[in-house]
């Protein structure tokens, strides 16, 4: 599946973000805005601040983060992103977010090696989530947990950047509700692998690499 991207004007976006100011916050390493109390979506933007060569500390940043964490929106929050790539102090505070959440029902985050195991295992308490994006790129192989299959409210499952995934947790099909499933692109994935198999029996529609796909379809 192709991604497709727009751009827009700077002033389009920036009337773009004034108009929602009182329901989307955006953390970017820009300057503060006030935070509303009505704010339901909150994305985080680490590219400004941190890269894969150089990872520095930005403080207007990090002043941010910690505003958001002690905020009382996190418990009515309903989506959250987290992209780009961050150092262990950033993750320390992010997870103390998470804990925070109650009704989220988007939520999108990119693992690093030193928190994948901690982030997964908060994803097991959001038990009305309806979309979840899950990135992980690293040589380290980590599986998906198991808790996922405890999401009964999820509908949208996206773990095609999840890198080195080879199966997905046996209990999946107690995903009643999961109507979309989108799985790595690998090359190396084949109609007789445990992925291709499960994730075809999981759900309405499995977004699956083309030849993967077209394999399994033959063989069935």
């Amino acid at each position: 599946m192709n991604e497709h991207y727009f751009v827009v004007h700077d002033l389009i976006h920036d009337v773009a973000r004034e108009v929602s100011l009182h329901e989307c916050l955006t953390v970017d390493g820009s300057d503060l805005q006030k935070i509303f109390p009505s704010v339901r979506h909150v994305g985080i933007w680490t590219e400004l601040v941190y890269n894969e060569q150089n990872i520095e500390r930005s403080i207007t940043f990090e002043e941010k983060q910690d505003q958001i964490q002690n905020n009382v929106i996190l418990t009515s929050l309903e989506s959250l992103m987290l992209v780009g790539v961050y150092d262990e102090n950033f993750s320390t505070k992010f997870v103390k977010i998470l804990d925070q959440l109650h009704y989220i029902r988007v939520l999108k985050i990119s693992a690093m090696p030193f928190n994948a195991e901690i982030l997964l295992s908060s994803v097991k308490k959001f038990i009305h989530l309806r979309y979840s994006e899950l990135r992980f790129d690293s040589d380290l192989h980590k599986p998906l947990p198991d808790a996922i299959c405890k999401l009964y409210h999820l509908q949208v499952l996206d773990v095609r950047h999840w890198r080195g995934l080879d199966d997905l947790p046996k209990g999946m099909s107690n995903l009643v509700n999961l109507r979309c499933l989108f799985v790595p692109g690998s090359g190396s994935l084949h109609s007789s692998s445990p992925l291709a198999r499960r994730s075809v029996a999981t759900c309405a529609a499995t977004v699956l690499p083309r030849r993967t796909a077209a394999a399994t379809t033959a063989s069935g």
